[in-house]
């Protein structure tokens, strides 16, 4: 394990990132298996971060120049009605758990974090200095919203 951090609205979860290019989700009292387990494939995990105001969403840097923007709706605060998921799940409308974007970086990526002020800005930082500035895109930010 290179890095984690705790679910800001979640008690008692956490996601972390290692060199098993992995994101595992945990939850702490039961530590035997992680909850959710999201692959990789580009290299080593060295950081990650849940959004504050939208845990679903997280941000993971690894060594292969790779910033990532993941969701991870099952592992997530959100309470989703059997109903209303069944409804959805009919409509065609099924949220799953997947990889929403990747920046590539000159170099490994470093350290990664949100902005405090816009919920949907996050950064990358790479180990030469580079800082890139990322936003949520626009269809990712709705279906959250709306």
């Amino acid at each position: 394990m290179n890095d984690l951090d705790c679910n800001p609205n979640k008690k008692y979860n956490i996601a972390s990132g290692g060199n098993d290019c992995s994101l595992k989700f945990w939850d702490i009292r039961n530590v035997s298996e992680p909850l959710l387990i999201m692959l990789d494939e580009s290299m080593w995990i060295k950081c990650v971060r849940f959004n504050n105001s939208y845990d679903q969403l997280l941000i993971t840097g690894s060594n292969g120049c790779c910033l990532k923007l993941w969701k991870a709706l099952s592992a997530s605060s959100l309470t989703i009605l059997k109903q209303d998921l069944e409804l959805a799940l009919n409509e065609g409308e099924e949220e799953k758990d997947n990889l929403i974007n990747t920046i590539l970086h000159e170099d490994s990526i470093n350290g990664v974090e949100w902005s405090f002020s816009d919920p949907w800005i996050y950064v990358g930082i790479s180990y030469n200095g580079n800082i890139s500035f990322n936003q949520v895109p626009h269809e990712e930010k709705y279906k959250i919203l709306l």
